[in-house]
Formats: C-alpha cells, structure tokens, sequence
C-alpha cells in the first residue's frame, strides 16, 4: 500500500520446500529517482555491516550521499549494506521515503544493481544504474562463505521453511 502522505506499508511472506537450503536475502528493491540522492538511517554504521560483518560499526543515526556508499571492492561484490536497522530513509529535497519495522532490517542504498556487481569481474567495469537502488531486506544472511574459509555458521543463515517481511 502507498498512502497519500508517501507512506509505504509492505507486508510479504515466504514458505520454501526442503530443496531450499540457503537463501541469501528476504526483502524488497526499489529504484528511486537519482534525486533521491541521500540515505539516512538509524542502524550500524557508518560502515558496511552485515549479522555476521559488524565489529568495526556502531549502532547509531548516519546520513550520507548515496553515492559515497560504495564499499570499492577489486573483484565486485555485495557490499554497503547496513544492519540492525530501526528506520531508514531516502531523501529527495523535501520529498522523503522512509522504512520502519517492528523488527530489525538490513538496509542498502547503492548506484549499482545486484546484478552489475556479481557480473562484472573488475570494479573498473562496473556500470551506474540509470536508478538509485534501494534494497530493504527483512533477513539478510551473513556474507561469509567457504570460498576462501568455513561455511556460514546457522546463526548467520536465514531461518527457513518461513520468512515474513513487513516494512511500514
């Protein structure tokens, strides 16, 4: 729903089979105008974090161009993301979209899409999107995973069979 005062309320739930054994993320992505250029939130920061990637972060209020967001890995990746968010924001002038939960949610505002950063096999090949991309993930899992060390410990995955997400 989308109510007249720009308030977004989105509810959505998930029930996977036995075949799903890890999923990666449980959330929605927008793309926003790039007016939209400024992020605020109130979660751990000012630096990526993620459930499993947070000792160098602190929870607190940070504002931000979305464009200094970007965590400049050699080899792309997922990255900039922000979690044990309480609210998040992104802000065009006057105009504001903000995401509240009752539950704690990672948060991520980025120039480039998902797909440009686990397509591209150098950071100097990567492509802006044409869009902001705001990505609102009510489970995220951790970024861990034994590509170069042990697999991502059960604390760190997402609790399957069911999955809910409710931004308001």
């Amino acid at each position: 729903k989308i109510y007249r005062d720009g308030t977004l309320e989105i509810s959505s739930s998930l029930e996977t089979t036995v075949k799903v054994d890890l999923l990666p993320r449980f959330g929605i992505r927008l793309f926003v105008n790039k007016s939209f250029d400024t992020a605020e939130y109130y979660g751990y920061g000012p630096y990526e974090s993620y459930i499993d990637k947070h000792r160098a972060s602190y929870l607190g209020l940070f504002r931000d161009k979305i464009e200094n967001m970007y965590e400049d890995y050699v080899r792309p990746q997922e990255n900039s993301s922000h979690w044990g968010c309480k609210y998040a924001s992104v802000i065009s002038g006057d105009t504001i979209i903000r995401f509240e939960s009752k539950h704690d949610f990672s948060f991520n505002a980025s120039e480039y899409t998902q797909e440009e950063l686990s397509q591209k096999r150098h950071n100097f090949e990567l492509e802006k999107c044409d869009s902001n991309v705001i990505c609102v993930d009510s489970e995220m899992a951790g970024v861990g995973s034994n590509s170069c060390g042990p697999a991502l410990r059960d604390q760190y995955r997402i609790k399957l069979p069911n999955v809910e997400l409710d931004i308001r």
